[in-house]
This record gives structure tokens, C-alpha cells and sequence, in this order.
């Protein structure tokens, strides 16, 4: 997502200042979690690449792959763990696709998600654009795989635009599919905020907050954008990678959204007095996990 950062410095220099207010401490993460949370990382670099590329992701089966406009995903059949990943690749600008337009749609617009209802449901132009550009065929996808494997749970994940596209697309897939035996996991990686305060609180009540995993990397300042003072709100959980190296130790889980009285959990990510946007380094990892366009190296093995 490197154009993201240039696209919004102005907005990052004017929403960076946060204030930190009380809430509840940070909770330390087990090494399952953390190993889980590298696994749908390496899924995010997989999102990046051809299907010339990639033919068996992670070891795995690929089912269906999406590539509608400035949109691209990939879902895939993990037999072992009996679960289906849906993974939505992040902004690449050397494409010439119009990821680059889709990040600068920053104005908010309704939420426009068929069966999800609500007062003042506010979310990022751009974002909603994306994940209509292939919703029509990622649900008819998911109806006939689910049928054939109805105890199969799902996994949505997204590196950075694709993290903010994986949310959107948490919230219809659950709204589509409510009788299914299905979990649904969000896990938002590197991802900007998405909505207003009404869309995070709809997200949790309907996906579940115990299912929504938000990874940030340190500083990572494409996880301050859009700014605060437009309105935006990240949703929880965040799992804040607070220093290197990475590893479970150095990881936390803080439970608390961006409320207006809960702002954050005063000891993550969302308390620096000035965010650099150049540091690209730490939106480019996650977790140890190199993210972007640039390696194959999970493209039938790595798992």
C-alpha cells in the first residue's frame, strides 16, 4: 500500500496527535495466537500474487480467485484445518488498476451491505467501491463451498487496503451466511481505519469481537489513516507488535475500540504525539512476516 502514505500525509500530519485516556491494560498473547496470526499473514503476501504464480498457496487448494477493476482476492481450501481463507490483496500501484483512486475516496459514505441495518453507518468511499467489485461472485463462491463443506469455518484477512476490504467483506459473508455452521474470523492486517464509531460497534456485534483480529506493527502509519478528526474509528481487536523482534512475547491484545470515552488502550499503538509517514518498514512487516508483492516464497510451501 505505498501510495496510501503519500496520498494522506496531509490528513496524517493534521489527525496523528492522539490522546490517550484511560482504559483497561493491554493482554499478553499466547504463541498459538501468534503463530495463527503469522498464518493469515503469509495468506495476506499470497492475496499479492498471479495465479501463474501461485498454484497451491500455503500447500493448499485454490478454489476461486477475484480480480474485478482495482479489486483482487483469492480463496482458498485448507483440508487440514478445515477451513476456507479468503485473502484480499493490498494496493499496488505499479499495476495501474486505480488501488491508488480507491485509498483517496476518502469522504464516508452509507454502508450499503444487503440485511445490515443501522443508524448513521458511515464507511470509507473507496473501501465499500472495492469490496463491491467482487462481492456478487465471492458470495456465489462461497454458497457452493459451503455446500459441499458446511463444517468448514472461514478466515477473512487483508494486508493494508485489503485489510479494510476484508472487514467490509467480514460483515457481509456473516450477514449472508447466519445459519451456516461457520466461524468467521476478520483479521485486518496493517489495514487503515474503515468506518465511524457506529460501523465498528456493527462490525463487533455482528462478526463477534472475540473473531476480529487487527494486527498493527509498531508505528505502522498507515494504522493512524484516515485521520480521528474525520470521523473514523478503528474497531478491536488490535494485536500491537510493540517492538522487535517479533514474537509472541512482544505482542499484546488490547481489547478496546476508539470510543470517544475509551479512545484506545492507553499503552498501544494509537498514542504517539506525531506519526512519521515515511516509515514504511513497519507497514511492510507484521508479525515477521514480509508483506507486499514481493516473495513467492508461500506459493506451495512456507506453511
Amino acid at each position: 500500500m505505498k501510495s496510501f502514505i503519500p496520498l494522506t500525509l496531509l490528513f496524517l500530519v493534521a489527525g496523528s496527535f492522539a490522546k490517550p485516556l484511560p482504559a483497561g491494560k493491554p493482554k499478553p498473547v499466547s504463541s498459538k495466537v501468534f503463530s495463527e496470526l503469522q498464518l493469515y499473514a503469509k495468506y495476506s503476501v499470497v492475496a499479492y500474487r498471479d495465479q501463474q504464480e501461485c498454484i497451491k498457496p500455503l500447500n493448499n487448494t485454490a478454489v476461486a480467485r477475484y480480480d474485478n477493476k482495482s479489486t483482487q482476492a483469492i480463496l482458498v481450501r485448507d483440508d487440514k484445518r478445515k477451513e476456507f481463507v479468503l485473502a484480499f490483496r493490498g494496493t499496488e500501484p505499479t499495476k495501474g488498476d486505480g488501488d491508488c483512486s480507491i485509498d483517496a475516496q476518502i469522504c464516508k459514505t452509507p454502508l450499503a451491505i444487503p440485511g445490515v441495518t443501522g443508524s448513521d453507518l458511515q464507511v470509507h468511499t473507496g473501501f465499500q467501491k472495492a469490496w463491491k467489485y467482487v462481492s456478487p461472485d465471492v458470495i456465489l463462491s462461497l454458497k457452493k463451498e459451503l455446500k459441499s463443506k458446511p463444517t468448514f469455518s472461514l478466515v477473512v484477512t487483508g494486508h493494508s487496503l485489503g485489510g479494510a476490504i476484508a472487514a467490509l467483506a467480514s460483515l457481509e459473508i456473516k450477514t449472508a451466511f447466519p445459519k451456516l455452521n461457520l466461524r468467521l474470523f476478520s483479521y485486518a492486517i496493517g489495514a487503515p481505519r474503515v468506518g465511524n464509531l457506529s460501523f465498528a460497534k456493527k462490525l463487533q456485534s455482528i462478526v463477534g469481537i472475540s473473531n476480529i483480529f487487527r494486527g498493527v506493527n509498531q508505528q505502522d502509519p498507515v494504522s493512524f489513516m484516515p485521520p480521528l478528526l474525520l470521523g473514523y474509528r478503528h474497531f478491536p481487536n488490535e494485536y500491537w507488535q510493540f517492538k522487535e523482534p517479533a514474537s509472541y512475547q512482544n505482542v499484546v491484545m488490547c481489547q478496546y475500540g476508539e470510543d470517544k470515552d475509551e479512545t484506545t488502550d492507553k499503552d498501544c499503538n494509537n498514542t504517539p504525539v506525531i506519526v512519521n509517514p515515511l516509515n514504511v518498514k513497519q507497514h511492510s512487516m507484521l508479525f515477521g512476516i514480509k508483506t507486499g508483492n514481493s516473495s513467492t516464497q508461500y506459493c506451495g510451501g512456507g506453511k
